[in-house]
């Protein structure tokens, strides 16, 4: 998550917000790796490795406070 997170920042020049990162995630990576949103929007499904909300905000917090 955070390697794509630094290709939004190299692309667009901006930190993502939590959602432009999951339609990036979902958009773009989805692309390269099998990515879908799955469990009635619950999860995010990575290539076969699932990350729940709950433990994507945490990580995207983590993320913010790494800059």
């Amino acid at each position: 998550m955070v390697s794509c997170a630094n290709r939004f920042v190299d692309q667009k020049g901006v930190i993502p917000t939590a959602v432009e990162l999951t339609e990036y995630l979902l958009d773009v990576v989805g692309k390269e790796l099998p990515t879908t949103r799955g469990d009635e929007k619950r999860a995010y499904n990575f290539g076969g490795k699932r990350l729940t909300n709950s433990r994507f905000k945490e990580r995207y917090t983590a993320y913010l406070s790494q800059g």
